[in-house]
């Protein structure tokens, strides 16, 4: 009688342990795919519907440079065909000179990156125009591990939703140019006074210079001189404009050659220009 007692007692403890075993098992299928549908959410869900929102949506930058995505057309907003090819070239050839061949991001200028990085040269960055486009509307600009790698989800959606033309149109419209100036139209009239179709390569070539620290570059502008930084930019800029044989060693010469109405020197130099009045201009 004893030694059923204690079988029925091990049984017990058998069939408890046994069930116990089930439900932790049954409850680490369910971590497992809580887990699984998180990271789905976050990194495939969340980024495709939100890039591919952005086939018909367009991206508002207020003067403080908030950014919030809305379905009507913003009063600035510009098209790829509203900007004279030569400036915009020599924008796309500065950031990104590979944007029509890589799927948004470019491992080759990632791993020339890594490399100057080991050998103790200064980082340079190695963004494409489609990574800049997905930090600028969805993350901040604050540097991390966990940012970049959420970005490259983002990116990948970017690329598969919209065509090369709608996201290099969001890049020109939301890029930051000059202090408190956002997108191609409100900085081709503060600083040349004209609208984006009449710019040039060498407007362009400016242009493409502003965008790693437009407040900083931009001083060029307000001293009315442009610094050799700018200058031997700008100039390096339209040399990899003949290297792309998109101009003529010739054409790149004469741009070289031209000067800006306000630079110091020209021959049309407006000393009297009131920067606010004449060029802050925004409709």
């Amino acid at each position: 009688m004893a030694s059923l007692v204690w079988i029925s007692f091990l049984i017990l403890i058998l069939v408890a342990t046994i069930n116990k075993k089930i439900k932790i098992l049954k409850n680490i299928k369910i971590v497992i795919a809580l887990v699984v549908l998180i990271i789905f959410y976050f990194l495939i869900l969340k980024p495709y519907n939100e890039t591919r929102a952005l086939i018909t949506s367009y991206v508002h930058v207020t003067k403080a440079g908030e950014l919030s995505v809305v379905s009507k057309k913003p009063k600035n907003w510009l098209s790829l065909r509203e900007v004279n090819k030569d400036a915009l070239t020599a924008i796309v050839i500065s950031e990104d000179w590979a944007f029509y061949n890589h799927s948004g991001i470019d491992f080759r200028q990632i791993y020339h990156s890594i490399k100057d990085a080991m050998r103790g040269k200064d980082l340079r960055g190695a963004s494409t125009i489609s990574q800049q486009v997905v930090k600028n509307i969805y993350f901040s600009s604050r540097r991390s591990f966990v940012r970049k790698f959420y970005e490259l989800f983002y990116t990948c959606f970017l690329e598969y939703n919209l065509s090369k033309t709608k996201i290099l149109e969001l890049y020109i419209n939301l890029a930051e140019l000059g202090p408190e100036v956002y997108g191609l139209s409100n900085a081709s009239r503060y600083y040349f006074n004209m609208p984006p179709a009449m710019l040039s390569a060498r407007h362009g070539t400016f242009l493409a210079t502003m965008l790693p620290s437009p407040v900083k570059y931009s001083e060029s502008f307000r001293n009315k001189e442009l610094s050799n930084f700018v200058l031997g930019n700008m100039n390096q800029i339209l040399d990899k404009m003949v290297m792309s044989k998109y101009l003529s060693r010739e054409e790149a010469d004469q741009q070289k050659q031209n000067t800006f109405l306000w630079e110091k020197g020209s021959a049309e130099f407006l000393d009297d220009v009131d920067d606010e009045d004449k060029f802050y201009e925004f409709n």
